[in-house]
C-alpha cells in the first residue's frame, strides 16, 4: 500500500518524487517530461508515464476512501504538476509491481487540470468522509512574468469524482481503470508577493499550506483556500529567502 501521507517534492533541477512504503512502489518526475514507476524493493524500473509537455515538478498521492490512497483496493491515483501549466491524475494498479504488459497498460492519465499559470505544485487532500469516491486536491501556480513583476499566482481547490472499477471485460482479465470527473471549486489569487513554489496538507491541523519566493508560508482553510495566517521568514540580508517547498 502507498503511504497515505506520501507527497511530492521538487528540487532545483525540477526533479520530484512520491513516497511509497517498502512493499510497493515509488515514483519520480523529471525535466524530461516523464514520470517513472520503480519497485521499492528491487528499485527496478516498472513503467514510464508520458503525457506532460514540459518538466514534471511536483507529485502527490490522491487520498481516496477512509483517508487511504487507492480505489477500492485496486490501485493508486497519482497527481503530477508540470511546467506545462497542467496537473494530471494517473491511475496505477496495485498489480503493476508484477510488471506484466497487461498491468502496465492500465497505467494511464485519467484527467487533466488545465489553465494554470506556469509551474504547478500539487497536493492531495482528504476524501469526502460520506463518499469515498469523491476526493479533493489543491494546486498552486507560479504566476506570469509581466515586466519585473510576477502576478496571477493562484491557489486552486478541485473536487474529483471517481467512477469505481465496475467495468469488467474478459479481454483485460477483468481489470479496468477508473474514470475521473474534475470540478474547480475555488480560486484564491495573488495573496503571496511572489510565485507559489509548493503546497502541502497538514493532517494534524487539517490546514493547507503554501510557500513562495516572498519568504512566507500561508496557512489556509483546506476547503476554501483562503489564508488565515502568514508565517514570515527572514535571513537578515534584506531580501526574503525563496521558499521552494513546504
Amino acid at each position: 500500500n502507498v503511504n497515505s501521507t506520501g507527497d511530492g517534492d521538487a528540487d532545483g533541477n525540477g526533479n520530484a518524487d512520491g513516497n511509497a512504503d517498502s512493499s510497493s512502489i515509488y515514483v519520480t518526475g523529471s525535466k524530461d517530461k516523464l514520470i517513472r514507476i520503480f519497485h521499492s524493493t528491487t528499485h527496478a524500473l516498472i513503467h514510464t508515464l508520458e503525457g506532460h509537455d514540459n518538466a514534471v515538478t511536483s507529485l502527490s498521492w490522491l487520498p481516496c476512501g477512509d483517508g487511504g490512497i487507492g480505489i477500492g483496493g485496486h490501485g493508486w491515483i497519482l497527481i503530477s504538476g508540470s511546467w506545462d501549466g497542467t496537473a494530471k491524475l494517473w491511475y496505477i494498479p496495485h498489480t503493476v509491481t508484477v510488471a506484466t504488459s497487461m498491468d502496465t497498460a492500465l497505467c494511464r492519465c485519467i484527467a487533466t487540470l488545465p489553465g494554470h499559470e506556469n509551474t504547478v505544485s500539487v497536493v492531495g487532500l482528504p476524501s469526502d468522509p460520506s463518499n469515498s469516491n469523491i476526493t479533493r486536491l489543491a494546486t498552486g501556480s507560479a504566476g506570469i512574468a509581466q515586466g519585473n513583476v510576477i502576478s496571477e499566482h493562484k491557489i486552486r481547490l478541485w473536487e474529483i469524482t471517481l467512477t469505481p472499477l465496475t467495468t469488467l471485460t474478459p479481454t483485460n482479465n477483468n481489470k479496468s481503470a477508473p474514470t475521473a470527473s474534475v470540478q474547480l471549486k475555488n480560486t484564491v489569487g495573488n495573496d503571496h508577493n511572489g510565485p507559489i513554489r509548493g503546497v502541502a496538507y497538514d493532517a494534524l491541523s487539517s490546514m493547507l499550506l503554501s510557500c513562495s519566493n516572498d519568504g512566507t508560508v500561508k496557512v489556509r482553510d483546506a476547503h476554501s483556500g483562503e489564508a488565515i495566517a502568514t508565517l514570515s521568514f527572514h535571513t537578515g540580508g534584506g531580501q526574503p529567502p525563496m521558499l521552494l517547498h513546504v
